[in-house]
């Protein structure tokens, strides 16, 4: 082929750069798009499994106790192994107060016992809440691998926080009742060792029968509701 008489070599070569930068140009855009794209996927799929909580209402059972979601707070129950006797925390009386209609107020030890002191309850409360900080989220953590159950640390913190609010009652029980065991003779320390380790202990009933309360199958979780 001949080409014609003034052809304009340059002119040619200049246009074809500027095609291939173009092409190169359109090529780094469409790959860049591509990652982005596949980014927005991942997103979409992590976003697709992140548990979501839009619960209007929850009803959890320890021991027979059943309690309702009230104000956007998870109410797990906590009922002491082996206690079957006492009432769910939310019909405890606190001391000093009128009760309600349909709560328990629990008495008061005899003559000869050890009085609880505040500074029993401060240093209770101490204990108890170091457990909350430092152990508790480990604690359902262990719960969850032994069962199958995982939750997000949201979730594990809600836990927490609720069984946090419902503590103060509880401690105060064990305080009052705790120089019985011991026919009035009872040390401070050992008053103060012993309900630390008995409210712990409920803590932990209360997150391995929530989770347990978890693991079943909606059909069984529908049949306890209506028990």
């Amino acid at each position: 082929m001949q080409l014609p008489y003034g052809f304009n070599w340059d002119a040619w070569y200049a246009w074809a750069q500027e095609t291939r930068r173009r092409i190169l140009d359109q090529e780094d855009r469409i790959a860049c798009l591509e990652r982005e794209l596949k980014e927005l996927a991942a997103r979409m799929d992590a976003a697709d499994q992140k548990p979501h909580y839009s619960i209007e209402r929850l009803e959890y059972h320890f021991d027979q106790l059943k309690v309702e979601k009230l104000e956007g707070t998870l109410n797990i129950g906590m009922q002491s192994p082996g206690e079957e006797s006492l009432p769910g925390v939310d019909q405890f009386s606190i001391p000093g107060t009128a009760p309600k209609p349909g709560t328990y107020s629990f008495p008061s030890a005899g003559p000869g016992a050890v009085q609880p002191t505040p500074s029993y309850y401060t240093n209770v409360r101490d204990i108890v809440e170091r457990y909350l900080q430092d152990e508790a989220s480990q604690r359902i953590a262990a719960i969850e691998n032994e069962l199958g159950i995982p939750l997000d640390p949201h979730h594990r913190r809600i836990i927490i926080e609720d069984i946090r609010r419902q503590m103060p009652a509880r401690i105060q029980y064990y305080l009052r009742n705790a120089s019985h065991s011991g026919g009035g003779t009872a040390v401070p320390d050992a008053i103060i060792h012993d309900a630390a380790a008995k409210s712990i202990r409920d803590c932990e009933t209360a997150m391995r029968q929530y989770l347990l309360r978890l693991k079943q199958p909606p059909e069984q979780q529908d049949e306890g509701d209506a028990s």
